[in-house]
């Protein structure tokens, strides 16, 4: 599938983007999201997917569900469906973080039909938290990791005219004629 905003391709996580993934290293002061290999696991446990350049190269990822919660926090909304994601380093403070979080929740408003959208950003990442909050996510809970604090955002799911456009677009595409003849 491809996204309408970034125009990078959704894939299911492999282990080969899942090492790419783990290899991204980000400068300080966000060197706190660099992975290890210890995550493997769990970037391969299902709930992670790949946007992917046009070279097949991972732009960024996303999961859903566990993955994205973090241990210490409270997470009681019901109907939430929670969210992580993570944008290549070299691709972050050039304006690509916002469409492609639309580009994710549109997606998942339709497939996965929430009453809202839960997030767990650390409190310190003043660049994502802004971001999130021009996307309509509010703060409703904050609470101290191991390490750092945390921030627990909802946001409600992409207004209904955007659902009712997506809506008609998948009733006109199951109904274009098949083409005859092919065989």
């Amino acid at each position: 599938m491809r996204l309408p905003r970034s125009g990078w391709r959704l894939a299911p996580m492999t282990e080969e983007k899942a090492h790419e993934v783990i290899d991204w290293q980000y400068p300080e002061p966000y060197a706190f999201y660099n992975l290890t290999g210890e995550v493997l696991g769990e970037l391969l446990d299902g709930s992670y997917r790949v946007a992917l350049e046009e070279s097949g190269r991972v732009a960024a990822f996303y999961c859903t569900g566990a993955s994205a919660r973090v241990t210490g926090g409270l997470y009681e909304e019901p109907g939430s469906v929670d969210i992580g994601l993570g944008l290549r380093p070299d691709l972050t403070s050039r304006g690509l973080g916002g469409p492609f979080l639309m580009d994710i929740l549109e997606h998942l408003a339709g497939t996965l039909q929430p009453k809202q959208f839960r997030l767990t950003v650390v409190a310190a990442n003043e660049r994502a938290v802004r971001l999130y909050e021009r996307l309509g996510f509010r703060t409703v809970r904050r609470f101290e990791g191991e390490v750092h604090a945390f921030l627990i955002m909802l946001a409600p799911v992409p207004n209904a005219a955007y659902q009712e456009h997506q809506h008609r677009q998948r009733q006109e595409n199951s109904a274009k004629p098949e083409r005859l003849g092919q065989g």
